[in-house]
Order: C-alpha cells, then sequence, then structure tokens
C-alpha cells in the first residue's frame, strides 16, 4: 500500500490552480447540501487510496478497527459531556419525543465498547480505531471548500491505558505522526493546547494531565509551542499542524490525554492486585484527521499530479 500511495502523489513546481479542479472531476459541492462534498469515481479512488494507507498504518501500529452507531441519544452526549460544552456544533434531532444526534466524533461510542464487558489490566492498552462518518454543525460562513465541512471522514482512534502505560503510548503517537507524515514530505509544527476558560473536571487532572503531555513532548526532542487556553472542554492535547503549499498551517494530527471521560462513564478495570477499582485514561489521537482536508492538502502540496 505503501508503494501504491507514492505511485498516485507525483510533485510538481508548479502551484495546483483552481480551475484545474473541474478538469480532474474530483469532487463538487451542492447547495442542497452544504458543507457535505460530493466524491466523484476519480477523487473517489484518491480518497480511498489514501484512506486504506491509513489503515494498514493503524494496523501495523498495533489498532484494532471498530465500527459504532451514527446517531445516539441525547443521554449519551449529556453523560459525556458534549451536551453541555459542544450542543452548537451537532445535529440533533426529535423521534418519538427522545432527543437524539448525529455524532461529532466516536470518543462516547468507544466508552461503550470499552464498557460492554469487564476489562482487564491484561488488555491494555486497549487501542480502538474507527473511520466512521462524522458531521459538525459547522457555521455556513466558515464552510471552506474541503479545509472545512460539515460531513467527513477521520482516522479517529482512542487508546484505553493504565496510568503508567501514558507516557510510553504518547510517545508512539508522535512517532506514528512523524513517520506518516514522512512519506508526504510534509512541513509541520507541534502545539501544546492546554485548559480552556469553559471546561470538564477536576483542576488536579488538568494540570497532571498538562504536565504529561509537556514531558512527552520535551522527551521527543522537537521543537514545539504553546498554546494556551485551546485544549478540548475534556482534556489537554498536542495538535500537529501541516504547513501548505501556500505556508498556511492546517491542524490536522491531534493527541488529547483524557482523565475526564472515564470518570463521566464510570470505567474501570480489573487490576493485578484483583480490584475492580482502577481507572483507565483515554488518549484520543489521529494522524491524518479529516480526509476531507488531507484531500485538500495534498491537492495543493501536490500540484493536482495524482
Amino acid at each position: 500500500m505503501f508503494l501504491r500511495l507514492q505511485t498516485i502523489l507525483i510533485i510538481s513546481g508548479q502551484f495546483w490552480k483552481v480551475n484545474k479542479l473541474k478538469e480532474q472531476e474530483l469532487f463538487f459541492f451542492h447547495e442542497l447540501s452544504p458543507g457535505s462534498c460530493f466524491f466523484l469515481p476519480r477523487g473517489a479512488f484518491i480518497y480511498n487510496t489514501l484512506k486504506a494507507f491509513i489503515q494498514e498504518e493503524y494496523h501495523r501500529h498495533g489498532f484494532t478497527e471498530v465500527i459504532s452507531p451514527n446517531i445516539y441519544s441525547s443521554c449519551l452526549w449529556e453523560m459525556s459531556g458534549h451536551w453541555q460544552h459542544y450542543h452548537e456544533k451537532m445535529f440533533s434531532f426529535q423521534v418519538e419525543k427522545e432527543i437524539f444526534a448525529l455524532k461529532p466524533m466516536n470518543c462516547p461510542g468507544h466508552c461503550l465498547i470499552f464498557d460492554h464487558r469487564p476489562r482487564s489490566w491484561r488488555e491494555l492498552p486497549l487501542r480502538l480505531a474507527d473511520f466512521g462518518v462524522l458531521h459538525r454543525n459547522e457555521f455556513s460562513g466558515t464552510l471552506t471548500g474541503l479545509s472545512r465541512v460539515r460531513r467527513f471522514e477521520q482516522d479517529d482512534a482512542h487508546i484505553f491505558c493504565m496510568v503508567e502505560q501514558v507516557d510510553e503510548e504518547i510517545s508512539e503517537c508522535l512517532d506514528f505522526v512523524r513517520s506518516v507524515y514522512g512519506v508526504f514530505g510534509f512541513s509541520f509544527q507541534y502545539i501544546l493546547s492546554t485548559r480552556p476558560e469553559k471546561f470538564l473536571g477536576d483542576l488536579h487532572l488538568w494540570n497532571q494531565a498538562e504536565k504529561q503531555l509537556e514531558c512527552c513532548l520535551n522527551a521527543f526532542d522537537e521543537q514545539w509551542r504553546l498554546s494556551a487556553g485551546d485544549g478540548a472542554f475534556y482534556g489537554p492535547k498536542i495538535d500537529i499542524e501541516i504547513k501548505d503549499a501556500l505556508g498556511r498551517y492546517h491542524q490536522c494530527a491531534t493527541i488529547q490525554l483524557d482523565f475526564q471521560l472515564p470518570i463521566q462513564f464510570n470505567l474501570a478495570y480489573v487490576s493485578k492486585d484483583g480490584t475492580n477499582e482502577s481507572r483507565p485514561v483515554i488518549i484520543h489521537r489521529a494522524v491524518l484527521g479529516s480526509l476531507e482536508r488531507m484531500v485538500a492538502i495534498l491537492a495543493e502540496d501536490y500540484a493536482g499530479k495524482w
């Protein structure tokens, strides 16, 4: 798959002109489904090749793939905190007096997968990958082609692990990102995003998580910068931004350390001493991020020469 991907990415010295889009017939947008892309056969081939490449990389790095529902009751989103902190970005609707919403991310569903049966410390780290469709209600004024859409797919994965496994798992995540981006020849930067003004959970756990991510970045021996207040509502994160052909940066990969959702869902595993009171930690992570955005970046970087 690595060689196959390289065969469709041919470097060109000229920037890809917008009018080439119609000639190549890769995709289009329609006003009857704003923010949702129609991929034509050639575009679908590129999209699926990119997806198959990253799926293979996930399997090689010890992840198992799952498939989860697109629609959940609002009760799930209230439990996770998304209803209180992310509701304006969600598409919700009523069916038989019950409120449902399309998922904007997979973490609550993956918590249900973890919790559907008793878990043992021997199973950790449990690495779950999900390539399902996500929907986010981006405001119409912020929709910008493939770079920001309402319907998209991403390599959304979650690692359930013990506290003592966090450093090793984050280090592996950073290596994973660097190796994949090396295939494409991307220039990129690391950013540590810390506690936002509105956050979920205990301040002590936030401080602990931020310190752990900072230590992992320092140990990784790459330059990084701080972005205070830009973390997710449930935890701090390392964002990796790709530099495109115009010198603009796009946030694609992310590594988020989360002590909060395991508490919200009362997740537990049987520890080495036989007790069932040990709480896992969740690492949210993506490498390519939105496949739609990645196609846009590659189209510019490779000047539309597929």
